[in-house]
């Protein structure tokens, strides 16, 4: 899949009212959508040679795994799992390591 494509898809999690982070800050926690989401951040390629990432790809990636985490209590207030949550957190935050590196 083209990189648009797949920004444009990951565009749509954070999405009013329908994406699955806008959802999850709702405190409804969805596995099948976290589990498309992780697999399209999968799908991300970035060039080796290149020193820079695409701003819209940085500005859609940034902050998302701090935003899955802070959603723990919204979902555990909804009797859904802290567990799953952190979980994909930590899927989402190893996905961006991939992407952007470490100092």
């Amino acid at each position: 899949m083209k990189l648009d494509d797949l920004l444009d898809q990951i565009e749509q999690a954070w999405a009013v009212p329908e994406g699955v982070l806008y959802r999850l800050r709702q405190g409804e926690f969805d596995k099948r959508a976290m589990d498309h989401l992780v697999e399209l951040l999968r799908q991300l390629e970035v060039d080796a040679a290149s020193q820079y990432l695409p701003k819209r790809m940085v500005r859609l990636l940034w902050m998302m795994p701090i935003f899955v985490e802070w959603q723990n209590e919204r979902v555990a207030e909804q009797g859904g799992s802290e567990e799953d949550v952190l979980k994909y957190g930590n899927m989402i935050y190893a996905e961006i390591q991939r992407l952007m590196g470490i100092p």
